[in-house]
């Protein structure tokens, strides 16, 4: 069932307050002009305001501002395939789930280096339980050919690796995942932030290894950036920056068949579908 967000609540109210206004100013001004009383029962101008408002906010909401939307299709010449975003829960999704995580790309779900509130800890917790070394070994398997730094760290693994480096790994029961370094960590508090240009970068490093692994599959990414990695941007420049990153990265080559942004189902409040699609048409 569809939550209205407080947002498209408040258009309805300012329609059925425009439409009451205008309805009474028409009769109002059919009696002057007309130097006549029109019968008109209360009840059927409740009615008439209400069912005018509704179908108002109902095109208003879906096809004009789009504050009713919970899903679009960003098409254009430059983007193929066509990129979707929707509201939803990433971890439903049948096909390759990207996760952002550190630099170091730690393990330990240990509400110190990683938060099992993070999208990052949920899936190493519910996807790996007992078996985290098996998560280990495959992502040491996958960095052993990148490029890293040693860092001196008290907790936690001490390779560093670019922002925008990828590994894929799947899950016993079968669930596909890329885990891309997005945000960086520093080795005194093991806090971790990241920045719009390593937002960028983590998007571009991500879809590099999509078009390498997916095999045509579909690619659902979250809204990188907007958990511990710290960045101090509002929910819609993170949105942005994404789509900026997988813009630019379809320039260079297709990635898969679909590639669609997930986004936490409480930011129906904040995020107008209606009006990103409008920008990157």
């Amino acid at each position: 069932m569809t939550i209205y967000s407080l947002q498209s609540l408040n258009h309805l109210a300012q329609f059925l307050l425009m439409v009451t206004g205008a309805i009474f100013l028409g009769v109002e001004s059919y009696e002057v002009i007309g130097n006549q009383d029109l019968s008109f029962p209360w009840f059927l101008f409740v009615i008439s305001c209400l069912i005018l408002s509704v179908l108002i906010w109902i095109v208003h909401g879906f096809w004009i501002d789009g504050y009713l939307k919970g899903s679009v299709t960003i098409k254009s010449n430059v983007i193929d395939p066509p990129v979707s975003i929707e509201f939803g829960d990433l971890l439903e999704k049948e096909g390759w789930k990207a996760i952002g995580g550190n630099d170091f790309f730690d393990s330990e779900v240990d509400e110190i280096i990683i938060s099992s509130n993070t999208l990052h800890g949920r899936v190493l917790r519910d996807y790996w339980p007992g078996a985290i070394d098996d998560w280990d070994q495959t992502v040491e398997n996958e960095l052993e050919q990148i490029q890293s730094s040693t860092e001196a760290r008290r907790r936690g693994k001490t390779l560093r690796y670019p922002i925008g480096t990828t590994v894929s790994t799947i899950a016993r029961n079968g669930s596909k995942f890329f885990f891309v370094a997005l945000a960086k960590t520093a080795v005194g508090d093991g806090t971790t932030k990241a920045n719009a240009e390593d937002i960028i970068l983590a998007v571009r490093g991500l879809l590099k290894k999509a078009r390498a692994r997916c095999s045509n599959e579909p690619l659902y990414i979250p809204l990188l950036g907007s958990g511990l990695a710290r960045t101090g941007m509002k929910e819609h420049l993170l949105l942005q920056l994404i789509l900026i990153g997988i813009v630019e990265e379809l320039k260079v080559a297709k990635v898969t068949s679909k590639i669609t942004i997930i986004l936490p189902k409480h930011l129906r409040n904040t995020i107008n579908l209606g009006s990103i699609n409008t920008h990157w048409k």
